[in-house]
């Protein structure tokens, strides 16, 4: 197994600061709703919600940004964009929130890039052979910077006051911005992507695939999750089990990091296991580990009372949440191909959609009913978005003609049927237009030497 290309690594800190610039609002909304008497889980879902809509707006521009721009120069400002962004949020918060609600707006859309742009580098620049473990590393690297930031913004809130998270993340988010775009420039391979990209019309025909519909609908599950891992564990903790922010450093930050080792370490099983099994059977396995395990946790998580306990299940939660880059992640390369930051794009616009609708249906569901109500309704959505993909993964290999460009016609020979006459004056036996399959299969078997004759077939 080699080493990880420095695309690849670039890759992952631009995501990992991507990330951990997200996780900062949800543990800083406890301290200003501290201060201002307001809900602390309607701020955050309202937050989210704007922060989604416009992540979903990015996932919708990232197909004509991938096709005028290369992987590398798409990350690079985007990453620029939101940390420029993020320098505005603690001025928003001392007004109303609206305004902080329409800065939340382009901050998601910068956000909502990372990945596209993430996947088109992949494209452009890490060989096939090393996609498995590449993708698995940029997956980690969002669940990394979460961690990141879940242990040290309680601690910079507590000691610095709450605006330094958000002066740091977006520090972080310009120096990997920099580094980026001295990158060498990958737009040869780039334009070269660009043209076997598809209009809407074939995206269309893509959608009439049953597979792909099984990828979108996982997605959409996927992005449920992700937004109550990425935005509500502080409040879990904090109105549920009486946690303070102090606390939520050590309750929170260990849940990300088990994310990132089940990610690559998913990437590493699955490319073993490709070796000696089909893809498709690899893809399936994972997928299994990455939504039946989670499913159970959260249903063992709504019998307990202990903080200690739920810590422990939540972190192995989502831990185990990151199978799902080797199964639902990986099938966009095994499937797409080069059109893989397409599909991504595609599919992460339901995710991003599940994100609008999850913010003010969590806060809701737990204002009405416990949050009890809302981990329950997460395990639905792992159960069926397992069974529904689970079931139609042995179609990647049909679904992924449909991303081809060029098929590879067989070797046939195009001689005419008529009989020829050689130069002694014989006749030539017609050649056949089946494909060549050898000398037994161009002459009849009374017209070869019996060498040949032993050799060939009755």
């Amino acid at each position: 197994m080699g080493k990880p290309s420095l695309p690849t690594l670039l890759a992952i800190c631009a995501l990992a600061a991507n990330y951990g610039s997200r996780s900062v609002f949800p543990v800083v909304s406890h301290v200003i709703c501290a201060d201002s008497r307001c809900s602390a889980s309607e701020l955050v879902g309202a937050s989210a919600s704007a922060f989604f809509a416009g992540d979903l707006v990015a996932q919708l521009a990232a197909k004509p940004l991938v096709q005028r721009y290369s992987g590398q120069q798409l990350l690079s400002l985007g990453t620029a964009a939101w940390a420029l962004v993020l320098l505005l949020v603690p001025l928003a918060v001392q007004g109303p929130m609206l305004g902080l609600l329409l800065l939340k707006l382009p901050f998601g859309f910068c956000c909502g890039l990372g990945y596209p742009a993430a996947h088109a580098l992949l494209a452009e620049a890490v060989p096939a052979s090393e996609k498995g473990l590449a993708v698995s590393l940029i997956v980690s690297a969002s669940a990394m910077g979460a961690m990141i930031s879940n242990f040290i913004t309680p601690q910079l809130v507590e000691i610095c006051g709450w605006p330094v998270p958000f002066v740091l993340f977006a520090l972080l988010g310009g120096g990997v911005a920099s580094a980026i775009r001295m990158l060498p420039s990958s737009r040869p391979k780039a334009k070269e992507l660009a043209a076997d990209t598809a209009d809407w019309e074939e995206l269309l025909v893509w959608s009439k695939e049953p597979l792909i519909l099984a990828i979108y609908f996982a997605m959409y599950a996927s992005g449920v999750a992700n937004a109550f891992l990425y935005s509500f564990v502080p409040s879990l903790f904090v109105e549920a089990y009486g946690a303070q922010v102090s606390d939520l450093a050590w309750l929170t930050a260990a849940a990300p990091l088990f994310n990132s080792i089940c990610c690559v370490l998913s990437g590493i099983l699955a490319d073993r296991l490709a070796r000696s099994f089909e893809t498709y059977r690899c893809r399936m396995l994972m997928q299994l580990l990455g939504t039946a395990l989670p499913a159970l946790c959260l249903v063992t998580i709504c019998s307990l009372e202990s903080r200690f306990g739920v810590s422990i299940l939540l972190t192995v939660w989502m831990g185990t949440h990151g199978f799902q880059t080797s199964g639902l992640t990986a099938l966009f390369h095994d499937v797409a191909h080069a059109r893989a930051s397409e599909l991504f794009a595609i599919g992460n616009v339901f995710s991003k959609f599940a994100g609008i609708l999850a913010g003010p249906m969590f806060s809701r569901n737990a204002a009405l009913w416990g949050w009890r109500c809302v981990l329950c309704g997460l395990a639905v959505h792992y159960v069926m978005s397992g069974l529904v993909l689970i079931s139609l993964m042995h179609r990647s290999k049909e679904a992924s003609r449909l991303f081809l460009t060029e098929d590879k016609p067989r070797a046939l020979k195009f001689e005419t049927s008529a009989v020829r006459e050689t130069a002694g004056g014989q006749g030539e036996p017609p050649v056949s237009l089946l494909p060549d399959k050898g000398p037994c299969s161009e002459h009849p078997r009374e017209n070869v030497s019996l060498k040949q004759r032993q050799r060939c077939p009755q």
